[in-house]
């Protein structure tokens, strides 16, 4: 679990947690163990749930792996408190590692982004869903490339190759 402190709010970013990553945090933060059950298990749907002292978020946004040219969803989850955020994620968002490193790095940085929680809280959705935009114009240009084929009629099996693989990667960032 790596963390940053500034005045009084702290981020904590859990990778890969367990439910013994969770106990000192639920305990001081009253989380609700429903909660962190979803948190343990992924393939959650979005979601936004208003507990009394936090607000709970579940977000599926879209990785592009370059190395097989396909879109996955991955999670994050959000804990937003009155003084923490807890972000919970699998890793594979560079988005959220960068994002956090750069905070660690600079005290100008903290002193803009971890003004409360919720200027950290909006940075962090802003930042996640700013990501998508260029695989979503990927899949748009992709789209374009397969109606000039499909009109051009010469190359159906190329064509019906690239409208598979668009498909899965749609299907994939939805469920």
């Amino acid at each position: 679990m790596r963390q940053i402190k500034h005045q009084n709010l702290t981020w904590y970013d859990l990778i890969k947690p367990g439910e013994e990553n969770f106990k000192s945090l639920a305990e001081k933060y009253n989380l609700d163990p429903f909660d962190i059950e979803d948190c343990l298990h992924i393939a959650q749907r979005p979601k936004l749930e208003n507990r009394k002292n936090y607000l709970f978020i579940i977000l599926r946004v879209p990785i592009y792996n370059r190395q097989t040219k396909t879109i996955k969803a991955s999670e994050v989850d959000l804990f937003a408190g009155r003084n923490f955020i807890i972000s919970v994620h699998q890793g594979n968002s560079r988005t959220l590692k960068r994002f956090f490193t750069e905070i660690k790095a600079a005290k100008d940085n903290r002193e803009k982004f971890l003004a409360s929680s919720g200027s950290l809280l909006y940075e962090l959705l802003f930042k996640l869903y700013h990501r998508c935009f260029p695989i979503l114009d990927h899949i748009a240009e992709d789209l374009d490339n397969i109606e000039d084929d499909i009109f051009n009629h010469t190359k159906q099996k190329q064509t019906l190759q690239k409208i598979s693989e668009l498909r899965r990667n749609i299907i994939n960032i939805i469920s």
